[in-house]
């Protein structure tokens, strides 16, 4: 019913009061100290819940149509939102107050990508460019014409000195990764499959490898390359009927993935072996976007129906090992 419950994975209990939104949630963002959640929907509306609490602190009607991305600015005192109203707006999460608006974007805005220091943003979408924003300043943004397709996601290196780029095009390259400081083409993941669509992309913490989600006739598989080798890293690892999305944790041990049959896979991150797999009631459910908290302990997801879960992660004390077969490299 697109209501936000949320619940301790350990205990089943429900944590949250499902008051929310009014449709689908479309994206997550966890604030960089932990303290918050934000959730966006196809009602074009924010919502932003106190973990501690387990409250609703507010709700925001941010657009008048989808909100596809959301992300955390400036230290999580200010909200960035991209709109399917061709609009980037940012936000006050303290007062709910609407802080900047950008219209510089002929389409739907789809992706959003926020640089390390927390102060510049990148935005793109159907308008096949991308822009890159100091979100403290009222300067003309700095633009890259990509020219390949809709961009469909963004995720910028931990150095902050590469944005990956996923596109969806009848014959796209798969995953660019662009030079932030030249403003030119550093790599391009090639994708041998015709028409398909990158939906998502995150970097490993150390920033050696780039996991990407390639949608191919209907069927999802996580791609992981290893930018030192210039190969894939593992065979692809099977994902949703839908939209896969992939999250990285901030110290580098674990990333995750959600799946079609209503859970999320914990994988490690040198070798991919499975590591933790939730399950979501008797009944399969669409898994949604997806993040870690800050401090990695915890994964954060939305449900179909408007279900919010925040899951507690087994902590590993042993070394990750190498899996036998030939499977892995």
């Amino acid at each position: 019913d697109g209501s936000v419950s949320l619940f301790a994975a350990d205990t089943g209990q429900e944590r949250f009061d499902p008051e929310g939104h009014h449709g689908i949630i479309t994206s997550l963002a966890v604030s960089p100290n932990g303290r918050r959640i934000a959730s966006a929907g196809l009602d074009g509306s924010v919502c932003l819940w106190d973990v501690t609490t387990a409250k609703l602190v507010r709700r925001i009607d941010a657009h008048i149509e989808t909100i596809h991305d959301i992300e955390f600015l400036q230290d999580g005192d200010v909200l960035a939102t991209a709109s399917h109203d061709q609009l980037v707006r940012l936000w006050d999460v303290n007062t709910g107050k609407k802080l900047r608006e950008m219209h510089d974007h002929l389409h739907p805005v789809f992706a959003l990508a926020v640089h390390p220091d927390g102060i510049h943003l990148a935005s793109a979408g159907a308008d096949r460019k991308i822009l890159i924003w100091n979100t403290k300043t009222h300067q003309e943004p700095k633009s890259l014409d990509f020219h390949d397709g809709h961009i469909l996601c963004l995720s910028y290196s931990p150095d902050g000195k590469l944005l990956a780029v996923g596109t969806r095009a009848a014959h796209s390259d798969g995953v660019i990764l662009w030079d932030v400081e030249t403003g030119r083409k550093s790599t391009t993941i090639k994708v041998a499959d015709n028409g398909c669509k990158v939906v998502d992309v995150c970097f490993t913490a150390d920033g050696s490898r780039v996991l990407f989600t390639v949608r191919d006739g209907g069927h999802d598989a996580v791609r992981v390359w290893d930018l030192t080798t210039g190969r894939l890293a593992h065979q692809p690892f099977p994902g949703a009927m839908d939209e896969t999305r992939v999250a990285c944790q901030p110290q580098g041990r674990i990333w995750a993935s959600s799946m079609g049959n209503g859970s999320n896979a914990v994988r490690d991150t040198r070798y991919g072996t499975e590591e933790q797999l939730f399950r979501f009631g008797p009944t399969p459910r669409h898994v949604g976007d997806i993040a870690f908290t800050p401090d990695g302990r915890h994964l954060v997801c939305g449900l179909a129906g408007g279900t919010l879960c925040i899951l507690r992660l087994r902590q590993w004390k042993a070394k990750m090992k190498k899996p036998s077969g030939d499977f892995f490299d």
